[in-house]
C-alpha cells in the first residue's frame, strides 16, 4: 500500500490521474537502492508531472550500524563506505542524478525537501 501525502492529491486534483509511488520509511538512498527510481523513470512519459519529496528519513549516521537510509555527508559528489561495504552518495547527488535521468522524458519535475541542501 502506498503512503505519504500523495494519497490526498486525488481529493483536490480532479480529472487528473494520480500515481502515488511513495513507500513509508524510504529515503533518497533506499529509494535508489531498491530500484524505485528506475521503476518511476520507466513509467514517466512526456508531459507527466513528477513530484518527489525526501528529507525526514535521510538523516542518521553510517556508523556503527547502517540503517540503509542515511546518505553520505556533503554537498557534491563525495562518497562514503557504509559498515556493510556499500558505496553511499550524498543526499543532493541521490536527488539530482535521478531527476536528471528524467530530463530525457520531457516531464515536469519538482523536488521537495524538508532538509535544506548543504552548501559546504
Amino acid at each position: 500500500m502506498y503512503s505519504g501525502w500523495g494519497v490526498y492529491l486525488p481529493y483536490s486534483m480532479k480529472d487528473i490521474t494520480i500515481v502515488n509511488n511513495a513507500i513509508g520509511g524510504r529515503s533518497a538512498r533506499s529509494f535508489t537502492d531498491e530500484g524505485r527510481f528506475k521503476s518511476l523513470i520507466s513509467a514517466v512519459v512526456s508531459g507527466d508531472y513528477v513530484i518527489i519529496e525526501f528529507g525526514h528519513n535521510d538523516g542518521g549516521s553510517l556508523s556503527p550500524t547502517d540503517n540503509g537510509r542515511t546518505a553520505c555527508g556533503g554537498a557534491g559528489s563525495e562518497t562514503c563506505v557504509s559498515p556493510t561495504g556499500a558505496i553511499v552518495q550524498t543526499y543532493p547527488t541521490y536527488l539530482t542524478v535521478r531527476t536528471t535521468i528524467g530530463l530525457s522524458f520531457n516531464s515536469q519535475r519538482r523536488l521537495e525537501s524538508i532538509i535544506p541542501f548543504p552548501t559546504n
